[in-house]
Order: structure tokens, then sequence, then C-alpha cells
């Protein structure tokens, strides 16, 4: 190693050659590590930096799958935990103030712990709502993760401690079914595939086949919502973002008619270096 105060290296001890290759494993290992998730490593929270009453979007879409499902891992499992623990906090306050007894200490000990996490993160203070797009990524069927698991359990048992989860997915039957048989009210779009179809009937108890039927001709921006938020199942009308002034649109995008500029440009090319070829001129386009 390198001695800064000696300014040389010292050698510890002779190494063989199976603690050398160890270490060359060791060594490999940690490449391998920060070549995939060298990226990832940061000193910040990312929870302290969500701010209450917006719509905070974390942007994932410069990583890979597996790098995806490890921060989505780590940040749910440490809002979720932040939220279970103040919420239990509040609870214990209150029956301590009812109750009698030397109470005071443990009382501001709680305090302390609630008005740190109202200090560091405000918005994990209040009730949370976590919107998951494709989320047969972060919780795929049959597949064992740490998205999955935390997905799982905030489906399970989110509502206790004012943890909302939405997921949205385009293909439900790549979904994890606990998950999705956990989620209380669906909002159904076009579904035109007989497995998409089939697994959703089964994790939806208010969804009959004959209107299961019905969904796979709808239309653009319609959709059945079926669950507890509503008394009965209900066809509706989704805004188109774009033309209520949003800048962001998920529509496709128009292959034909940009094939036909391409076509119209090269006609364009062409008939200007024709012009120009009748006239003797060398252009260069």
């Amino acid at each position: 190693y390198w001695d800064p105060f000696e300014g040389r290296y010292k050698q510890i001890e002779v190494l063989d050659s199976t603690k050398r290759n160890s270490i060359v494993g060791v060594i490999i290992r940690i490449s391998r590590f920060l070549r995939n998730y060298g990226n990832l490593l940061t000193s910040e929270d990312l929870t302290s930096q969500i701010e209450c009453g917006k719509v905070n979007v974390i942007d994932l879409g410069t990583l890979e799958e597996g790098q995806m499902k490890v921060v989505v891992g780590k940040l749910l499992g440490k809002i979720f935990e932040v939220r279970v623990d103040y919420e239990k906090a509040r609870k214990i306050i209150s029956r301590l103030k009812l109750g009698r007894g030397r109470v005071g200490e443990k009382i501001r000990e709680i305090e302390k712990f609630m008005r740190d996490v109202e200090i560091k993160n405000p918005a994990l203070a209040e009730p949370i709502l976590l919107i998951v797009e494709e989320a047969h990524i972060f919780a795929p069927q049959g597949e064992e993760c740490d998205s999955a698991r935390i997905l799982s359990r905030i489906a399970r048992e989110g509502r206790k401690f004012g943890v909302g989860l939405g997921i949205v997915s385009q293909r439900p039957n790549k979904l994890n079914e606990d998950v999705l048989s956990q989620t209380n009210t669906k909002i159904i779009l076009k579904i035109v595939n007989p497995k998409d179809q089939d697994y959703v009937l089964k994790a939806s108890e208010q969804l009959s086949g004959d209107l299961l039927r019905d969904i796979a001709s709808l239309g653009r921006g319609e959709a059945v919502i079926v669950g507890q938020a509503i008394s009965i199942p209900a066809l509706v009308k989704i805004h188109n973002f774009k033309e209520i002034g949003g800048e962001y649109g998920g529509e496709d995008i128009g292959v034909v008619r940009r094939w036909m500029e391409r076509v119209e440009r090269e006609r364009e090319i062409e008939e200007i270096e024709k012009f120009y070829e009748e006239k003797g001129v060398e252009i260069d386009l």
C-alpha cells in the first residue's frame, strides 16, 4: 500500500497465489458493480426531494431494467418504511396522552422522531400516492426482486399507513398476480389480447365476462371503471392531454405521414437538381 507519510509503497505481507486470486476476484466484482450500477450511486436522499402537494416525476428512462428495479425497490422501500414508522408514532402518542403515569419522556422522544421526519422528509409526514408506470417491469409475474416484494407489500398493507398505490401496465398478464389482485379499483382501457382479458377478469371481482368482451371494442380514450371507488361499472371518456394544453402525449408516431414527408423532400430535391442540371449549373444540396 502507499504510505503518504513516508512517500513510498510498503508491503504488509507476501501474497500467495490463493490470496492473489481472491483479491483479483473481489476487484472484478467491484468493477462489475460500478459498471452496472455506478451511475446510481449518490449521497443524496431522494425521498427528501419529494415536494408536498405536487406531482413528483422520477424518470428512469436512461437506466436498464435491472437498474430500474434496484432504484424502485430501494426508493419505495424507504418511502414505505418512513410512512409506517410515522403513522405508528402518531398512534402511540395518542394512546400515551390518554393514559396515566410518567410518559412525558416517551412522548418527547416520539415527537422528536416525528419532527425529524417533518423536517427531512416533509412529504412523508402526509399520506402519499405512488403511481408506477410500466408496472410489469417492476413487479413481473413469476420473478422475485426487491421492487416486486415492496410493491406487493404496499398493495396489501399500504392503505393502513397512508400509502396509496396506482399501477399502470399495457401487459396485465405479465404483472404479478398478488399486486394486481390487491388493487381495489381498476380503470381498464381497450384490451384485445385474450390472455390479458382472462388475467384481468380473474383479478376483478366486479368485472363480468360480458363487460370484458365490450372492453375489446373500446375507442381511443375510452375506459371502464370498476371497483370500490364506484357503485357500478361506468364507461368514461378520458381527456386528450394535449388538447387541454398539455405538452406530453403517448400517441404513436405518425409513421406513414413521416414516410410521405421524406418522399416529398426527395421529390423536391430531384426537381431542384434537374432544374440546375438543365441550366448547366453544379450545386451541392
